[in-house]
């Protein structure tokens, strides 16, 4: 079971129930918000390029694997490069939301 705690409403949490002068946040959400605002913009630019140029690597070693990994079984190097290709999509999301941070952070 979640706690929630009641906060001064800001811009960009979401509220589980809400007044007029103070939103009611879940744990989680209070986390993320927290840990999000205290990274630098710089900080924050470099984990989303680090995440996007993963994606691409990600993408780069599927394929790699898919056809570079045929012995002894050639199965397994075919599953093992679609579980390599799954990460991309995760990556794209953490870029694109960290992106979506940064420019929140502007406009504060």
């Amino acid at each position: 079971m979640s706690k929630f705690y009641t906060i001064p409403q800001q811009e960009g949490i979401k509220p589980v129930a809400s007044n007029t002068d103070s939103v009611r946040v879940s744990t989680a959400e209070l986390h993320r918000v927290r840990m999000l605002t205290n990274l630098s913009k710089n900080t924050l630019q470099f984990l989303s390029s680090f995440c996007f140029i993963a994606a691409l690597l990600s993408i780069v070693g599927s394929i790699a694997i898919w056809f570079l990994a045929k012995s002894p079984d050639p199965a397994h190097g075919e599953r093992f490069g679609i579980f390599v290709g799954l990460w991309a999509p995760t990556f794209l999301i953490l870029s694109n939301k960290l992106d979506t941070t940064i420019t929140e952070k502007a406009v504060e």
